[in-house]
């Protein structure tokens, strides 16, 4: 697999959270699991959003998130 192959499936690969789901965790469940750091919340009254460039694909987050608010991408 070239590293453009690669690429493009990581991209692809990358989960995206749903505000309208997002019930804004103090605690988020799946930003404590989440290794690489992806998942960021910028203000405490929104809902985080997953960096790409963090993110590597392992889906923990949406298994962890206790509302369904994260769907893989």
């Amino acid at each position: 697999m070239s590293i453009v192959d690669r690429t493009k499936a990581q991209a692809t690969a990358v989960p995206r959270v749903d505000p309208g789901l997002c019930r804004v965790c103090p605690r988020c469940p799946a930003r404590e699991v989440c290794r690489s750091k992806a998942l960021l919340r910028i203000d405490r009254d929104e809902a985080p959003f997953i960096d790409p460039g963090r993110c590597y694909g392992c889906r923990a987050c949406v298994v962890a998130c206790p509302h369904g608010a994260i769907r893989a991408g």
